[in-house]
C-alpha cells in the first residue's frame, strides 16, 4: 500500500462517531465530517462527501451512524485510489473544464466576484434538473461556511452533484405524452391539473397549479413540448 492510501485509511478509518459533533437530532453533518477530515491533512470537499452519502438515496446533508460508517468506507476506497492534486494543479484543471460555465454565471456574482448562496438554486438548475431535496442539501452544506461560492467551490459542486438528486426528465416527458392521446404536443388544463396534483412526492393543490399557470402564462391548453422544463423550474426553484 502506497503512502497516500495508507494516510487516507489511517486518518479516515480512525474516526469514531464520538469524535464528531452531532446536531439536535443526533446526526453528524456533511460539513462537520469534511472539516475534521481536512483538519487531519486529507483534502476532500463537502460536495464530494455529499455525493458519497447520497449514493442511490435522497440527498441528505446529515448522516445517522449507519450512513457515517458507510461514508467512511466509500471515502477510503475513493480517496486512496486518487493521487492528491496540488492547489495550483487543481485550479488549472478546473479552469480548463469549468471557466466558460463560471463566466456564463457572471450576472449572479456579487461585488466580491463570488456567487451568493441565494443564487445557488438558479445556478444548479441551469446545469441540471435537481430535486428540491438536492437543492436543499447543497445549500445547507455550503451555507455552514461562507455566504458565497468561489470558483473552486463552484467546480467541485458541479463535479460532485449526486445523480440520485436529479429529476428524471424522460419520466416527466413520458407522463405528458401519455396524456397527449392525439399527439398534438398539448395537454388540457384539466390534464395538467391531474399531472401536477396527483404525481410526485410533494403533491400540489389546485391553488398552487392555478398560481403557476398564471405566472407561466398557461391558457386552456399547455404546450408541453420544449416547455415542460419550465414547470420543473417553477416548482423546484420558485416555490
Amino acid at each position: 500500500m502506497d503512502g497516500m492510501s495508507s494516510d487516507v485509511e489511517r486518518v479516515i478509518g480512525c474516526f469514531l462517531w464520538t469524535d464528531l459533533e452531532t446536531d439536535e437530532h443526533g446526526h453528524v453533518s456533511v460539513t462537520e465530517l469534511g472539516r475534521v477530515i481536512r483538519q487531519n491533512g486529507i483534502y476532500v470537499s463537502n460536495f464530494t462527501i455529499l455525493r458519497i452519502v447520497s449514493d442511490g438515496e435522497t440527498p441528505q446533508s446529515t448522516m445517522n451512524h449507519e450512513s457515517f460508517v458507510n461514508a467512511k468506507e466509500k471515502l477510503i476506497l475513493e480517496l486512496a485510489n486518487q493521487a492528491p492534486l496540488e492547489p495550483e494543479e487543481r485550479r488549472r484543471r478546473y479552469k480548463a473544464q469549468y471557466l466558460d460555465l463560471w463566466r456564463e454565471h457572471s450576472r449572479s456574482k456579487d461585488e466580491s466576484g463570488e456567487i451568493p448562496i441565494s443564487e445557488l438554486p438558479n445556478v444548479v438548475f441551469s446545469e441540471c434538473n435537481p430535486t428540491r431535496e438536492l437543492l436543499g442539501a447543497l445549500m445547507e452544506v455550503k451555507s455552514d461556511g461562507s455566504e458565497s461560492l468561489n470558483f473552486e467551490e463552484f467546480c467541485e459542486m458541479l463535479e460532485n452533484l449526486p445523480r440520485s438528486g436529479m429529476i428524471d426528465e424522460d419520466a416527466l416527458l413520458k407522463a405528458f405524452q401519455t396524456e397527449d392521446v392525439d399527439g398534438s404536443g398539448y395537454v388540457s388544463r384539466t390534464q395538467l391539473y391531474q399531472l401536477l396534483i396527483e404525481n410526485g412526492s410533494d403533491p400540489l393543490s389546485k391553488e398552487d397549479v392555478d398560481d403557476m399557470m398564471e405566472d407561466c402564462g398557461v391558457g386552456d391548453r399547455f404546450k408541453y413540448t420544449g416547455t415542460y422544463k419550465m414547470l420543473v423550474f417553477y416548482f423546484v426553484v420558485v416555490q
